[in-house]
């Protein structure tokens, strides 16, 4: 699994990327909770970021149109910075 932002992991099989947080179950076995089915990476990064977004406005933490701009600044800042980082 890669992670791409706050509790957000990337996962994939043969047909799609599987975006979701990933939860303990039982003796090691891990599920994909709140699975998204994306069909390419930048698809993924795109709703990754989005759905931390929206978990910020949600619970309270962004509470403007300003906040929420510069939340998103934040969150491509550091997916930029993690793909430059692999990109070494």
């Amino acid at each position: 699994m890669i992670h791409l932002i706050g509790d957000y992991y990337l996962s994939a099989d043969k047909y799609q990327y599987i975006l979701a947080k990933p939860v303990q179950r039982g003796a090691g076995r891990i599920s994909m909770n709140g699975a998204r089915y994306c069909v390419t990476l930048q698809e993924a990064v795109a709703t990754a970021a989005n759905l931390a977004l929206r978990e910020g406005v949600a619970s309270g933490e962004i509470a403007s149109l300003q906040d929420a701009v510069t939340q998103m600044q934040r969150i491509s800042d550091e997916l930029k910075a993690a793909v430059s980082e692999m990109q070494q």
